[in-house]
């Protein structure tokens, strides 16, 4: 998953998630709505948002 930021926030997030654990991701409506579509193709949707819950 993609989050819209700079390099090194992206590998701040990289580092937590690879951590493990429970995480809540916030995506657009569309987004959600067009996941099955975004496999088929191979598209990354965009993250706008996560927390970790655990």
């Amino acid at each position: 998953m993609i989050h819209e930021s700079d390099q090194a926030a992206n590998e701040v997030m990289a580092a937590e998630l690879a951590q493990g654990g429970r995480f809540e991701f916030e995506l657009g409506q569309a987004t959600r709505t067009l996941m099955g579509f975004f496999d088929v193709i191979g598209m990354t949707p965009v993250v706008s948002s996560y927390e970790k819950v655990d």
